[in-house]
C-alpha cells in the first residue's frame, strides 16, 4: 500500500480545517488574560508582547533533505535511497506555559522519490520537542530539541520506522496577535545503515500558526494618567479616577473633592459638609455624642436622673448617682449600695449564709455541723445503697436545710484506693447523688444541693491501713457561697 501525493493533499486541507476551527473556538478555549500593566503616555499596546498561558495551531510546509544512510527498509529489501529535496508538509500543536519554554507536537509527511526507477515513497514523522524562545516582541529566536519516529511507505524499501532524535532553530514573526510566521531548521538524527556513520536528515520548512490566548489590545491612554482615552473625560490633562480630570472643588467651598465628602453642597472644614444637627438640640452633629437622641452640651447626649452621668454610661439611669457607674455610693465596698445595703457601714462577709443582705453573718452553729467530712454516713459495702443507721443523722440534716432555706450545698462522695479508679469514682457520685434524694425526700429542694463524686483523688488519711481506707470512705457538705 503507498501513500502518493493526494493523501498529502488530503492532510493539508485537513490542516486547515483544523486552523479554521481553533480561530472560532479562540474566545473559548483560551484561559483569562492576566491584568494590564500600565502604559506610558502615548504609548498603545498591540498585544504582542511575549506571555506565558498561550496555544499554537500551526501548518507547515518545506524540503526534507534524507542521508543516504538512514537504515529504513524492511527486512530482506533493499535501503531507500532518495533524491533530494523532498516537499513535505505538516500540523503542529504548541503550548506555552512560560513566555520563554512550550513543548510541542507535530506530525509531517513528505512525498519522496526513490533513485531505482524513480519510485515515489512516503516519508512521515511524529515527534515532539521542547521550544526555548527569546521572549522578544515582534522576532522571536527559538531553539528545540525533542524526539519521535521516523517512518517510509513504499513498494521497493517496503514499509518501515525507527526512533529519531532532531534540534533545530529559528525565527517566529509575530505578525499580529493571533498570527505568527515560523521558519525552522532541523537536524534529525535516525538509525544509521551497518558500517556507517549517523544518519543525519536535514529540513528546512515555513510555517503558518494561529496564536490563542493574547489578550485584546490596551487601548490608548495620551496624557498617560492610566485612564484611558475611550474612558477619559479629559484625554489631554493628567487627571485621576473615575473620569480622568484634575482635581476640582464642584461646590466651591475651598474644599477639594477627593476630600470633600459632601462635595455637591458647599460646606465647612474638615469634610466639607454644611453644619447639620439632626436632633435639634444645638450641639452640631460632628460635636454630637449622640446625634440621633436630643442631650445636653458639650456632649449632646441625655442624662434622665441629672447626676452628671450621660445615660449611656449610667448604670443607674433612675437613681442620681456618682462616678464613674452613676449608682449610689457603697461605703462599705461590699457590692450593695447604701440605699439598700442594711449594713452601710459594715462589708457583707459572703460565706453562703444570709448573703444578700449587705451585712456580716456568722454561719449557726447548726449549719457549721454539717458542714465538711458528715461522720456517720454508711452505705452496703460497694454500693450507694444508704444502710438505715445513717437515717437519723441525714433527717437531722434535713431539718437544718430546711430551716434555712436560703442555704445552698454541694455534697461530694469519696472513696478509697480498693478497686479500679473508674468503678470509684463511679460508686462516689452515686453516693452522693443518694444523699441528695433521701434529703429531697424530707422535702429540701433539690435546686439547692449539687452533687460530685472525687473518687479516691482526695484522701485523708493513708490507705495502706484499713483505718486509714475508712476515713477515706466519707462524705462532704459544702456551703456554696
Amino acid at each position: 500500500m503507498r501513500l502518493n501525493f493526494s493523501v498529502l493533499s488530503s492532510l493539508a486541507a485537513l490542516a486547515v480545517i483544523l486552523s479554521t476551527a481553533a480561530a472560532e473556538a479562540q474566545t473559548a478555549a483560551v484561559a483569562p488574560p492576566p491584568a494590564p500593566v500600565p502604559i506610558s503616555a502615548g504609548e498603545e499596546d498591540d498585544g504582542l508582547e511575549p506571555r506565558g498561558n498561550l496555544w499554537e495551531l500551526g501548518i507547515f510546509g518545506g524540503v526534507l533533505f534524507m542521508s543516504e544512510r538512514n537504515a529504513l527498509h524492511e527486512a530482506d529489501k533493499p535501503f531507500a535511497n532518495f533524491k533530494i529535496p523532498s516537499p513535505e508538509i505538516g500540523v503542529r500543536i504548541a503550548y506555552f506555559p512560560l513566555s520563554f519554554l512550550g513543548l510541542e507536537g507535530e506530525f509531517m509527511a513528505a512525498a519522496g522519490e526513490l533513485k531505482e526507477d524513480d519510485e515515489s515513497a512516503t516519508v512521515w514523522a511524529g515527534r515532539g520537542h521542547l521550544i526555548l524562545q527569546v521572549p522578544t516582541r515582534v522576532v522571536v529566536p527559538f531553539a528545540l530539541i525533542g524526539g519521535g519516529r521516523m517512518g517510509i511507505i513504499s513498494d521497493t524499501p517496503g514499509n518501515d520506522n525507527d526512533p529519531e532524535l532532531h534540534f533545530g532553530a529559528g525565527l517566529k514573526f509575530n505578525l499580529h496577535r493571533k498570527i505568527a510566521l515560523r521558519l525552522d531548521g532541523r537536524d534529525t538524527i535516525t538509525k544509521q545503515r551497518p558500517e556507517a556513520d549517523t544518519a543525519h536528515n536535514f529540513e528546512a520548512v515555513l510555517g503558518l500558526s494561529v496564536v490563542l490566548g493574547r489578550p485584546s489590545p490596551r487601548p490608548k491612554d495620551s496624557d498617560g494618567d492610566n485612564v484611558v482615552d475611550l474612558q477619559d473625560l479629559c484625554p489631554l490633562e493628567v487627571g485621576l479616577l473615575p473620569d480622568g480630570c484634575p482635581i476640582r472643588d464642584s461646590d466651591a467651598d475651598g474644599i477639594p473633592d477627593p476630600k470633600d465628602q459632601c462635595p455637591a453642597e458647599a460646606g465647612v472644614a474638615p469634610t466639607g459638609c454644611p453644619v447639620r444637627d439632626a436632633d435639634a438640640d444645638g450641639v452640631p452633629d460632628e460635636a454630637d455624642q449622640c446625634v440621633d437622641v436630643p442631650g445636653l452640651a458639650p456632649t449632646g447626649c441625655p442624662d434622665g436622673d441629672q447626676d452628671g452621668i450621660l445615660d449611656r454610661d449610667d448604670k443607674c439611669l433612675t437613681e442620681p448617682g456618682v462616678a464613674p457607674d452613676g449608682c449610689p455610693p457603697d461605703s462599705d465596698g461590699d457590692g450593695f449600695v447604701d440605699p439598700k445595703d442594711k449594713c452601710p457601714n459594715e462589708p457583707e462577709n459572703k460565706n453562703g449564709f444570709e448573703d444578700d443582705d449587705g451585712c456580716p453573718d456568722e454561719i449557726p452553729a447548726e449549719v457549721k455541723r454539717f458542714t465538711g467530712v458528715i461522720k456517720g454516713i454508711e452505705f452496703e459495702n460497694g454500693k450507694s445503697v444508704i444502710r438505715s443507721v445513717s437515717r437519723p443523722l441525714l433527717d437531722e440534716a434535713a431539718g437544718i436545710l430546711n430551716q434555712y432555706p436560703t442555704l445552698k450545698v454541694m455534697i461530694v462522695g469519696h472513696t478509697d484506693n480498693v478497686g479500679s479508679r473508674a468503678f470509684n469514682h463511679t460508686l462516689s457520685e452515686k453516693r452522693a447523688a443518694a444523699v441528695k434524694v433521701y434529703l429531697a425526700e424530707r422535702g429540701v429542694d433539690p435546686d439547692r444541693i449539687l452533687t460530685h463524686g472525687d473518687g479516691p483523688d482526695s484522701p485523708i488519711a493513708s490507705n495502706k491501713t484499713r483505718a486509714g481506707r475508712a476515713q477515706n470512705r466519707r462524705i462532704e457538705f459544702t456551703i456554696i457561697k
